[in-house]
């Protein structure tokens, strides 16, 4: 005997008693899916953790050229001479290249993966745009100072405006993200040019695949990383609703 249908649907379901949605309902038997999900997200942790530490290693030598090309002894000398400073610039001696390795790919990492994180978050966009349906927006005059319209551009465009600009600087990032790891990765022997003459010509033997690889992780493997934690938080999510 069927249940009863569905009339938005078309669905037909079964009698609260049956033993299918018991089967399917019964949180106690199905605790191994929560596992699974808790155990996948933390192993997508680790996998974050070490595609990151990969792709430091980049910057820290760009960072490492950087320095052996700027001559900071006089810095030095004053920083010998503040009492506190001083120990903090011997504590940190020859890590410096890893530290100011780690803040360049951080500050590249953030504009780069930051529209991703806002898309992730429900109540953030709604608040961005109830602000944006309900903000006054100014008029333009033909008596305006150039100032003045400067600011009202300005204003008019908040607060979606925030977002466009960072999907510029996300697109600035990504191109000095690839430039970081062509000069440390080159994709062919003879530089940036030979590579685009060896990619015109169909030379593909000619590229160096292994690091146009590494290239691709570094580019890539953190915002994908990302991608799979939010989704399976997610999951996570709705398993706990569907359990409630």
């Amino acid at each position: 005997m069927k249940g009863p249908q569905n009339t938005q649907s078309g669905w037909t379901h079964k009698a609260a008693g049956s033993s299918g949605n018991q089967y399917y309902s019964d949180a106690d038997s199905k605790t191994w899916i929560r596992v699974f999900l808790k155990i996948a997200y933390v192993l997508g942790i680790f996998a974050g953790l070490y595609f990151a530490y990969l792709n430091i290693n980049p910057y820290v030598q760009v960072v490492s050229f950087l320095l052996a090309q700027t001559d900071v002894s006089g810095f030095g000398k004053l920083l010998e001479m503040i009492p506190i400073l001083n120990g903090i610039a011997r504590g940190i001696g020859a890590s410096s290249t890893w530290i100011f390795g780690v803040v360049l790919w951080g500050v590249i990492q953030f504009v780069e993966v930051f529209p991703l994180i806002i898309s992730k978050d429900k109540a953030m966009m709604r608040t961005l745009l109830e602000e944006h349906d309900r903000t006054y927006k100014i008029q333009f005059t033909a008596q305006d100072d150039p100032v003045a319209k400067v600011l009202k551009t300005a204003y008019n465009k908040l607060p979606l405006g925030i977002l466009r600009n960072m999907g510029k600087y996300r697109i600035g990032a990504y191109l000095v993200d690839l430039m970081i790891c062509f000069t440390v990765y080159p994709p062919a022997e003879g530089g940036f040019l030979k590579f685009l003459f060896y990619l015109s010509t169909g030379a593909w033997q000619r590229l160096n695949w292994a690091n146009i690889t590494l290239t691709i992780v570094t580019l890539f493997a953190v915002e994908v990383v990302l991608q799979i934690l939010f989704g399976i938080a997610a999951l996570i999510h709705y398993y706990r609703k569907s359990r409630a």
